[in-house]
Parts: C-alpha cells; structure tokens; sequence
C-alpha cells in the first residue's frame, strides 16, 4: 500500500477531518491534502510524528509498517533520522551538563547557608566584633537569597523535564532506524 493511502487511512481511523490532523501535523490543509493525493511529501517533522501517532493506534504496527517506506530505498530518510539523532544526543549531553551545574549550585548555595548560621551560632557574646561579624553573615545571606534558591530548583525541574523528553525522543527515533 502506498503511503498516500495509508495516510489518509490512517486519518480516517481517528475519524479526524483534514483540518484536524493538519493542524496536530502543523502543517497546511492543502500539504495534507496533497500529500494524500500523493503529490507531496509530508516534511520530516511530520511524518515522525505521523509515525508516532500511527504507533499509538491499536493496530499500530500495522499502520507504521503502511506508513513506512522501504528502507532501503529511502536513504534520504534515514540520513534525516540519524542526523536528528546526532541533534537530539548533542542536546541530551548538554542538558545533561546543565542539570549537573545547577544541581552544584544548588548544593553550594545549600552548604554556604549551613557554614553561616553554624557560624553565627558560635561568635562568642563576649567577642568585640559581634556585630560585624552578625552584620556580615547576614549580608552574605542575603546575597545567597537574592540567588533565588527557589528559582534554581524550579530551573532544576525544568531542566530535569527536559532532559526526559529528549531522552524519550532520542529513544523513539533510535528505534526507527
């Protein structure tokens, strides 16, 4: 079966209009429209998460095996996946670096806030530069205030979430080549 067909089978088994799988694809109707008449190809993009959606359906590997070209004649294809597997790796080790930075950060701010109040607790109340001393752990808890624990550890978790989803993609993708 040729892909033309079996996208808009494919379409039809969600029962979704043109419009509606156009717009999941975030492509144009009359792409859609043409690449079900088979005058047009879909864009990468598109056709991975046609593929994706394809394998989300109770017959899924039926549908992804209509879906999918010959391999060994759609080079084209697989040096678009594997270049967007190098893409998302690349991607993968930097998030990877950024969550160990922030995750450091986190820790350092953590460990300077305990060194300062275990400091504070032992300035002796017979010491001439009390006061100084209080005045300047104070400062420099504020200064580790304005760093925003909160806002890093919400970054944290972003980042974290991230990281998550490249990997789920890089995995997926692997799997189509």
């Amino acid at each position: 079966m040729e892909i033309k067909n079996a996208l808009a089978k494919t379409r039809t088994k969600l029962g979704w209009t043109q419009p509606e799988m156009a717009s999941y694809l975030k492509v144009g109707v009359s792409l859609l429209s043409m690449a079900e008449l088979g005058q047009r190809e879909l864009p990468m993009p598109a056709y991975l998460q046609l593929m994706e959606l394809a394998a989300s359906l109770p017959d899924g590997s039926e549908s992804v095996a209509m879906l999918s070209p010959d391999w060994q004649e759609n080079k084209e294809l697989e040096r678009q996946l594997e270049k967007r597997i190098q893409n998302r790796t690349w991607k993968l080790k930097q998030l990877q670096n950024e969550y160990a930075g922030l995750t450091a950060k986190l820790q350092n701010i953590t460990n300077r806030k305990s060194a300062n109040q275990c400091a504070l607790e032992k300035i002796a109340p017979n010491d001439p530069r009390r006061q100084w001393k209080i005045d300047f752990l104070r400062n420099q808890a504020a200064r580790l205030r304005t760093q925003s624990l909160t806002e890093l550890q919400v970054q944290i978790i972003v980042t974290k979430s991230v990281l998550k989803a490249v990997e789920l993609e890089l995995n997926l993708l692997s799997c189509r080549l």
